[in-house]
């Protein structure tokens, strides 16, 4: 009934396919051979043809074991060895009636022009137990659309670091769909539904800063008319011309040169790409040290401008670069590199105590001296080489621009003013002791003396003169040349007394061309005389002590007590005997 039922299965496919071809001689074996493209084909290199092979076979009329299929391939297609044809051996079995059997042949097409349908002639053959050999012949064929060429080509001549518009050319032979261009260096990818013809497209693109020459991969993938995805490769190589649009200018606010201390710069970016800058981080790198600066969003053809602060004595080279998301992920690109030496200008401006000291620093005369600042000019005929000028000023100022003559030349340049703060002078004295020895007759130590400059002056010729007091103090005056601002000073003095006394300590110094004074009492007060109370606690401590565990006052009372009972007795006695 099983056998049956197969071959009424097999007998109906055999009418709805007309390609199933039986042996006349031998009605218990059928085929059905189908074919179909498993990879699009291409010219010269491998292609993949997939075969369906189902097969009736009763074993029991033809004692067979082993079936060879062979292919016989067309001119214009050969195998991956250039051969003719392609064979397949397949084990069969006394128990198995129907078999489908899918395998995959790898052929190379050497010639592109192919009949829209290309047949390939079949052969099987079936060995039998007995050593015989049974072959039947056929064939299946394959539909051939011809072979699907996309190209793909870059126009530009030559790129840029930084954001292009990339000019694409895209073609194809025949009519593919859903074709997509991918790329890493893209900022999107390009999307046509059907392409059957020529395309010029832009694409927004990054190029990597820093390279002579740039590799673009580019990925194009899309449907044939085979019904199959095909995806090709391409990797573009074009010449990169370094004309960054994206860069820096520097400028110090104090024009083209520097001087020792606070210098400020003005840095400002300029961004004449065609695309916004977003999430942008400017680094400023200077003499080691180095600082960010965060720009949120910057458009095309515009600038921003950034204030560097900073503290020098010496010249300086700014290293600017930046830092910023692409679609090759984070890049870093080089904006500018400055150099400013340490120079000074010839005038210097100091305020001091409601003073405008102006100095000429050069070594010849300057002339017609004009000082700007916003509170008006001030005009000076000349000053010369080496010497200065004081003005009555009370106006706070910290810049000024100046203009003079030299050698009838004459010269523009800005002059940071130096403030010199009016503060008082603060002089802190503080003392301790240490190492100290006493007895009840005398003592010693080493009194310690801390002065302190917390002051914003210098302090000079400073001496300490001692008062012991009748006191022996060692030494009993001393000097220290200098005290700078936030300085201090620790002096040791040996002390030995016989008795508690107060020493006198007067300080001289000088600072801002007056001579001041400062006294201080030093209380040296470690003599202890004994007193009537200290001998009362003796002799108590002896009346407690203890004897026999009986407090020995007890036992002076009991003694006393015992002497008032007998001498008197002891006195009549010899009285008596008298």
């Amino acid at each position: 009934m099983k056998k049956t039922s197969v071959i009424v299965l097999f007998l109906i496919i055999m009418g709805l396919f007309p390609m199933i071809i039986t042996s006349q001689s031998t009605p218990p074996i059928a085929y059905l051979i189908s074919a179909n493209w498993k990879s699009v084909p291409s010219l010269f290199n491998t292609t993949q043809i997939g075969v369906n092979l189902v097969l009736y076979y009763n074993f029991s009329q033809i004692h067979a074991y082993t079936l060879i299929f062979k292919v016989f391939l067309p001119k214009g297609i050969v195998n991956t060895s250039y051969g003719n044809e392609i064979q397949n051996i397949i084990a069969l079995s006394p128990i198995t009636y129907v078999y489908q059997i899918n395998f995959q042949l790898s052929v190379k097409i050497l010639n592109q022009s192919l009949p829209n349908r290309i047949l390939f002639p079949v052969s099987l053959t079936f060995i039998t137990i007995e050593g015989n050999e049974i072959t039947y012949y056929s064939n299946f064929s394959l539909q051939y659309y011809g072979i699907p060429n996309v190209q793909l080509a870059v126009l530009n001549d030559s790129l840029r670091g930084g954001y292009n518009n990339l000019t694409l050319l895209i073609s194809s032979n025949s009519s593919v769909y859903n074709l997509k261009i991918t790329s890493p260096y893209f900022l999107n990818s390009i999307y046509f539904s059907n392409l059957n013809s020529s395309r010029i497209i832009s694409v927004k693109t990054f190029i990597p800063f820093g390279e002579d020459l740039v590799n673009i991969p580019i990925n194009v993938s899309y449907l044939t008319i085979y019904g199959l995805y095909n995806t090709k490769y391409f990797l573009i190589t074009k010449i990169v011309n370094e004309t960054n649009l994206l860069y820096t200018k520097v400028l110090p606010l104090t024009f083209n040169f520097i001087y020792s201390g606070f210098v400020d710069f003005n840095i400002t970016l300029i961004n004449n790409e065609k695309f916004s800058l977003n999430n942008f981080t400017l680094v400023v790198n200077y003499n080691g040290n180095e600082k960010s600066y965060f720009i949120n969003y910057l458009p095309p053809n515009s600038s921003t401008s950034l204030i560097l602060g900073l503290y020098t004595n010496s010249s300086i080279t700014l290293n600017i670069y930046g830092y910023f998301l692409s679609p090759l992920g984070i890049q870093n690109i080089s904006l500018g590199k400055w150099y400013f030496p340490l120079t000074s200008p010839p005038i210097e401006l100091t305020l001091y105590n409601n003073t405008l000291n102006i100095t000429n620093l050069l070594n010849e005369a300057v002339k017609n001296v004009t000082i700007s600042t916003q509170f008006g000019k001030i005009e000076i005929n000349s000053i010369n080489s080496g010497k200065y000028v004081l003005l009555n000023f009370t106006k706070l100022i910290t810049y000024a621009n100046v203009s003079l003559y030299i050698n009838s030349e004459r010269i523009f340049f800005p002059v940071k003013v130096k403030i010199i703060p009016v503060l008082a002078t603060k002089l802190a004295v503080s003392y301790s002791f240490a190492n100290i020895s006493t007895s009840l007759s005398s003592a010693s130590a080493l009194l310690l003396l801390t002065i302190a400059n917390e002051g914003n002056t210098q302090i000079s010729n400073v001496y300490i003169i001692v008062n012991p007091n009748g006191a022996y103090v060692i030494p009993y005056i001393t000097s220290i040349p200098q005290l700078l601002p936030n300085e201090s000073i620790t002096i040791p003095f040996n002390v030995y007394s016989s008795s508690n006394k107060t020493i006198g300590i007067k300080i001289e110094y000088y600072s801002e061309n007056f001579t001041h004074t400062e006294n201080i009492n030093v209380n040296f007060n470690f003599i202890k005389k004994p007193t009537i109370t200290l001998y009362l606690s003796k002799i108590s401590d002896y009346l407690t002590y203890p004897i026999l565990g009986i407090p020995s006052i007890l036992i002076l009372f009991l003694v006393i007590f015992i002497g008032l009972i007998f001498v008197p007795s002891i006195k009549s006695k010899n009285k008596k005997l008298k």
